[in-house]
């Protein structure tokens, strides 16, 4: 009854002040949303709203809905520093050179919050559906420990200009990123490939060693004939095995590779990256991951 009336009262308020005229204000809000319910917080950000019609409004707040809501340039993390045991103050307002971002639309686009880009503690970058769905199975088995536990957040980036820019973003404040990228990318002027190296170290401005290439060719090429046979094996039920010499000719023509992959087991990328990653050993990850894992797991800290 009580949060349910403080919350009519901020309602209450924030129509008064909208209604009436006078000098503009400073509201103080001091954790306005405790102990509120996800449909009240949602209404208590609406009276806020109300309140920036009549001023500046300032809100000290725990919550994750919030959070996720407020454009990302107007939050200030109060961010406790291990080294010297005080807290330092971090704006993620954009550098120069990057005023026409809208990162709150470009993370909706990439299914990034806000809470995310603040509280994870190191992120790997890639692109690739395959890659969406085995990485994560693949860091728990290789390191012993969750990523969502270490901090680790994964991040597919679709091919999208918006990523690279992220990963700008993230540098720039602070937040550790490791990209993972396809070998051919290496190889292909084209424009319409974003996860390149020049645009990781030209645009992101991500240090050489951060940025990891694995092949031959792209990413579901890194495994062994061993891997993909298992996994079509536990695809189709046991249904089908190919015999390690077709996948070995297969393997001349990468683009043939996948292919048969996705018509011997009927699956989308992401349906195999989860196969993969449930019959890849540890003993079978590839360097290049287990380099991936083990930066992205450091970069994350204690």
């Amino acid at each position: 009854m009580r949060t349910h009336l403080r919350l009519a009262a901020f309602e209450w308020t924030g129509k008064v002040l909208g209604e009436g005229e006078g000098t503009r204000r400073v509201f103080l809000l001091d954790e306005p949303d405790t102990h509120l319910d996800y449909h009240s917080q949602r209404r208590l950000l609406g009276s806020i709203e109300e309140y920036v019609k009549r001023g500046q409004v300032v809100v000290a707040t725990h919550s994750i809905n919030l959070i996720n809501r407020v454009p990302l340039d107007q939050i200030v993390l109060l961010d406790y520093d291990r080294d010297s045991g005080q807290s330092r103050v971090k704006s993620m307002r954009l550098e120069p050179g990057a005023e026409a971002l809208d990162i709150n639309a470009m993370g909706v686009e990439l299914g990034v919050e806000n809470a995310v880009l603040l509280y994870e503690r190191a992120f790997v970058l890639f692109e690739g559906q395959t890659e969406e769905t085995a990485l994560p199975p693949m860091y728990e088995r290789w390191t012993g420990s969750k990523w969502y536990l270490d901090g680790v957040r994964f991040q597919s980036g679709w091919n999208n200009e918006g990523a690279v820019l992220l990963a700008r973003l993230l540098h720039q404040k602070g937040r550790p990123v490791v990209a993972l990228i396809d070998e051919d990318t290496m190889k292909l002027k084209g424009f319409l490939r974003q996860f390149t190296r020049k645009k990781l170290e030209g645009q992101a401005h991500l240090p050489p060693g951060r940025i990891k290439t694995i092949g031959p060719v792209f990413f579901e090429m890194a495994f062994s004939d061993d891997v993909w046979a298992r996994a079509i094996f536990a695809a189709t039920d046991g249904k089908r095995k190919p015999r390690r010499a077709k996948l070995l000719e297969l393997r001349q023509d990468p683009v043939e590779f996948v292919k048969f992959v996705a018509e011997a087991t009927e699956m989308s990328k992401a349906e195999l990256g989860t196969v993969l990653g449930s019959v890849t050993k540890r003993s079978e990850i590839p360097p290049v991951l287990t380099e991936v894992f083990d930066a992205a797991k450091e970069l994350a800290g204690p």
